[in-house]
């Protein structure tokens, strides 16, 4: 759907679909200064793109015209001639552009590259970004295979060329290994943007990047003794969990991330790991409704008793009796009796569930189980 809204001069703002105006969304704007127009991408909608306005308005322009063309046409006929259809009316299409992976939601170009032990899984074609690599590292032609200088075993670091969404798994191939070195790759995902990242800074430990001020979160070793031809997939959980896979075998989780901050995956090509190929993306295969976590969907409970929250500051929190609360903090789930603790129920504050028994919590009755607030969201901890 393709929504529009423009701003009249009593300072009303009308909003339209598809080329068809809805109705006044709000009014009491003052017209005299400059406007700015605010979107927040918020709940079931993920990607949104900026339509050109003046194509959009072309093209309602062009097709009212024609309309009225043929409506001055139609009354300038012989009665006798009324009976026949009046041709059809031609509608512009706008052009449709090629989406990225990460804009698609799905409707993705397939990879070339065949994958050993995902096949069943349909990979997206993906590259490295050109924009940022480590010193010791080089790409090809098509930026799908990294490889590390011979004589380094160091500074291999290659970036996704776009963020990974919750979901999705990357498949990454070793084509060449080096047994006189000690190591392996690293694996983790930053908020950094690659094109404002200089090769220099990039230190040749990799858990040095922890100390950058942007977002970083890393694994070292995650693949113990590499051979040729061996394929691991990370996979982004919808709860932040990065589960690694070799060779399609178990998962086993290598760390956490926040998923609210839109992060990169990221390589380095350490130590007996020499050259590597990326296979592709695998989009995300979302669970039923019921297991969806809460960060990607409100119940309509809360939807209808809850406003969406304005500041997550101390003073738009509800003040709680610290005399009260003082024996609530525990380890041991009220609800299972057998989890520990790891969330912070929101706007309450209360920690008195696991994360599992937290999110049933808020799907079902979506009160706090101790003051009974109303659970706007459950807020994953973790423990240093």
């Amino acid at each position: 759907s393709v929504m529009y809204y423009y701003v009249t001069g009593s300072g009303d703002v009308v909003f339209g679909v598809n080329g068809e105006d809805k109705g006044v969304f709000f009014s009491g704007v003052d017209t005299r200064r400059q406007l700015w127009g605010l979107i927040d991408v918020y709940g079931n909608s993920n990607v949104i793109e900026l339509v050109d306005p003046r194509r959009s308005l072309n093209n309602m322009l062009s097709n009212s015209q024609n309309y009225h063309h043929h409506q001055q046409q139609q009354q300038q006929l012989p009665l006798k001639m009324m009976h026949k259809s009046p041709a059809p009316v031609r509608v512009t299409e706008p052009v449709q552009t090629r989406l990225r992976r990460s804009e698609s939601c799905g409707r993705m170009s397939g990879s070339n590259l065949e994958s050993s032990y995902y096949g069943s899984r349909r990979l997206a074609r993906a590259t490295f970004h050109r924009a940022c690599t480590g010193q010791n590292v080089r790409l090809d032609q098509s930026a799908t295979v990294a490889t590390r200088t011979d004589t380094e075993f160091c500074n291999g670091y290659v970036f996704l060329d776009s963020p990974l969404q919750p979901g999705e798994s990357l498949v990454v191939r070793v084509l060449e290994t080096e047994s006189t070195y000690i190591g392996s790759l690293a694996f983790g995902l930053c908020g950094a943007d690659p094109r404002g990242i200089s090769s220099s800074s990039l230190p040749e430990d990799s858990e040095l990047l922890l100390q950058r001020p942007e977002y970083w979160v890393l694994s070292k070793d995650v693949l113990a003794n590499p051979h040729a031809g061996d394929e691991i997939c990370f996979t982004l959980d919808l709860d932040g969990a990065v589960l690694c896979s070799i060779n399609n075998g178990p998962e086993r989780v290598l760390f956490h991330s926040d998923i609210s901050i839109p992060t990169r995956p990221f390589i380095d090509i350490y130590g007996v790991a020499q050259k590597i190929q990326l296979l592709g993306v695998a989009p995300a295969a979302y669970p039923p409704s019921s297991q969806t976590p809460s960060i990607f969907r409100k119940s309509i409970r809360s939807y209808k008793t809850s406003s969406r929250p304005q500041s997550c500051s101390p003073s738009s929190l509800p003040s709680l009796d610290r005399s009260q609360d003082s024996g609530m903090v525990q380890n041991e789930c009220t609800i299972c009796c057998e989890a520990d603790v790891d969330c912070v129920l929101y706007s309450c504050g209360h920690m008195c569930m696991c994360f599992s028994c937290a999110v049933q919590q808020f799907n079902s009755s979506g009160e706090c189980p101790f003051c009974r607030a109303t659970i706007r969201d459950v807020i994953r901890t973790y423990r240093a």
